[in-house]
């Protein structure tokens, strides 16, 4: 019983001693660096008075309001392609033997139609393969609710840079497979949102687990979050006591 106690001590103050130098490693770098891949103005759209954009890979449709988002600042996270440039999926590897977007992702170009202004692209856990927001090429972005202890992935970049309101960011879009909007919300004290599965295109977002993969976004006004789903999400489908039908 006393061997017993003392392994499980020693275990626990080794656990103490590596947490302490993992905390260490995640408070260093800055902000911005650890955040952004680069801050860019995204290519612009031409304003439209509603449109909306249909995915030969989903059913999904995106109906745009009419200019609904004007006056805000979104960053995307490096998973969503970009015309002319390449999603870099957190990984030099991947960013270096992959070509550049031929064309914008409908989920960027809807949210540009309706007023909203792209600022950069955010860091994410490499391949989207992680749930702690790491990254052992790019650094881990610095979580503003906690300093020094994890963000949260694998959207960590887009979570942080709207939880510390970074370069004038009021929303963010992420991804989220199996928490990867979620979680990283929960760790930075913002709002994330990961609608029901197919009912935002995920054309144009580099697949990780196709029968999971959601466009999600993060906001730290419900106003705010509430707006973005409006002009993601296809209108509901009427009600069967709605007067008009």
């Amino acid at each position: 019983m006393a061997l017993r106690a003392l392994i499980v001590a020693g275990a626990l103050s080794l656990g103490a001693i590596l947490w302490r130098g993992r905390r260490s490693r995640r408070a260093g770098g800055g902000q911005t660096r650890d955040v952004f891949v680069e801050l860019v103005a995204l290519p612009a759209t031409a304003p439209t008075s509603a449109s909306s954009f249909a995915s030969s890979s989903t059913s999904a449709t995106i109906v745009v309001s009419p200019r609904s988002l004007d006056g805000l600042r979104f960053a995307v996270k490096d998973i969503f392609d970009v015309e002319g440039r390449v999603a870099g999926f957190g990984s030099p590897a991947w960013a270096a033997t992959h070509a550049p977007a031929a064309r914008t992702a409908p989920a960027i170009v809807a949210l540009q139609s309706a007023g909203a202004v792209g600022v950069g692209m955010t860091h994410m856990d490499e391949l989207a393969y992680g749930i702690n927001g790491e990254n052992a090429h790019y650094g881990t972005p610095k979580n503003p609710a906690a300093p020094g202890r994890i963000p949260g992935g694998s959207s960590s970049g887009s979570a942080v840079a709207v939880a510390a309101a970074l370069h004038g960011v009021d929303f963010a879009l992420g991804t989220d497979s199996g928490g990867s909007v979620r979680v990283p919300a929960s760790y930075t004290g913002c709002y994330g949102f990961r609608p029901t599965h197919g009912a935002v295109s995920v054309a144009g977002v580099v697949p990780f687990a196709g029968s999971f993969d959601t466009v999600g976004w993060f906001a730290r006004s419900p106003d705010v979050l509430a707006h973005v789903g409006r002009t993601l999400l296809p209108p509901p489908p009427p009600r069967a006591d709605d007067p008009e039908i």
